[in-house]
């Protein structure tokens, strides 16, 4: 195939690969992109996933049999091999992509936590660090501290929408946390929603919850500003 190019292939084919597992795909019509790397995706009309792949530093080569065009992609040390058999082509471009850039993710709960570790009245006023991560037998919680009376407080931190095992989690790490500190310990869930079984066991367990969306954290100038974002 074209080195060093991005290849776009729409053809109607049927596809056999061995190797990570065995599949057979029967005729339709896909599309194919094949990667200056030597990585082969296969997708069909519908679904954000790939129906099939090979990994990057495959060889791909285009070859005739029984007068039939197929392409022949395999990886030898991995023993894996895709045999795409074309029986007509609707459309093929090549490319030479310049892409340079590196993909920078924000706002994963790693980073939800750090928010909250700077400015941590965002959980309550008056609420003090005491470390930002502490190892339990039940596991690593995200933020320990004291509230304004001194009493400790456990912090579960979750991004997406709490669910019942995530009220569990939390409840385990201030079931452990009251056996070292032989005192009662407050468990605060900071998410952005929850469920109504979650809200119901929060309740049961004499938890709290705190609603803030990460997603509409804003940076400018390097300072976060994430009060306006509390919602409960």
């Amino acid at each position: 195939m074209a080195s060093g190019s991005t290849v776009f292939l729409v053809c109607d084919c049927e596809i056999k690969y061995e190797g990570r597992a065995r599949s057979r795909l029967a005729r339709g019509e896909r599309m194919i992109i094949l990667k200056e790397d030597g990585t082969l995706i296969v997708h069909q009309k519908l679904g954000r996933e790939p129906v099939n792949w090979m990994p990057p530093r495959s060889r791909t080569e285009l070859a005739t049999k029984e007068g039939t065009l197929r392409l022949l992609s395999s990886k030898q040390r991995e023993r894996e091999r895709m045999e795409i058999t074309i029986h007509s082509v609707k459309g093929l471009q090549c490319f030479r992509l310049e892409d340079f850039s590196r993909l920078d993710v924000y706002g994963t709960e790693k980073d939800f936590v750090r928010e909250l570790i700077k400015d941590p009245s965002l959980i309550e006023k008056g609420f003090r660090l005491a470390k930002n991560e502490r190892l339990t037998v039940a596991g690593s919680i995200d933020i320990t501290g004291v509230d304004s009376e001194g009493r400790p407080v456990v912090v579960e931190v979750k991004r997406s929408r709490a669910t019942p095992h995530d009220v569990v989690q939390l409840k385990r790490y201030v079931d452990s946390l009251t056996k070292k500190t032989s005192q009662p310990v407050r468990g605060i869930l900071v998410c952005p929603s929850s469920s109504s079984k979650a809200r119901r066991l929060l309740i049961q367990y004499g938890l709290e919850a705190k609603r803030i969306d990460p997603l509409k954290l804003e940076r400018r100038q390097g300072r976060a500003d994430l009060t306006r974002f509390v919602t409960g």
